[in-house]
């Protein structure tokens, strides 16, 4: 079957492909600054924030021996597997809305890694809350 029907270049960077746009470097800021920008600041923000959180919950059990205990246990996974999706996830996202899908596709195998680290962090993070409540 030829897919080049299913292919349509709108402009300069960006391709229509099945209904999903994939924007080119810096394009999404052009053509969509009153969506973009204020995705961008508000994951920036929430990245910087979740990864200097995630690191005190960590420091502080780490320093405390009154908190290691089983409950501890749950909040050091939970703290983990949110620092991958913070510090690995939250920040490949703003790569891809600032460079564009070029960017992944000029790394093999990156878009792949980040979104199965993305996929078993958020996976341990929801069987951890559900541990936690079975544990109570």
């Amino acid at each position: 079957m030829d897919n080049s029907e299913d292919k349509i270049v709108t402009n300069s960077n960006s391709v229509v492909t099945l209904g999903v746009v994939q924007y080119g470097r810096h394009e999404v800021l052009q053509t969509r600054p009153e969506l973009s920008v204020p995705c961008i600041i508000v994951l920036g923000l929430a990245s910087i924030v979740g990864t200097l959180g995630n690191l005190l919950i960590l420091f502080v059990i780490a320093t405390k021996r009154k908190l290691r205990n089983v409950e501890s246990i749950f909040i050091v996974n939970l703290a983990i597997s949110d620092l991958f999706v913070t510090v690995v996830a939250d920040p490949m996202s703003l790569i891809a809305k600032i460079e564009g899908e070029e960017f992944f596709e000029s790394v093999p195998g990156l878009c792949k890694s980040v979104a199965s680290i993305c996929t078993i962090s958020c996976v341990a993070s929801l069987m951890t809350i559900a541990a936690m409540s079975l544990n109570r």
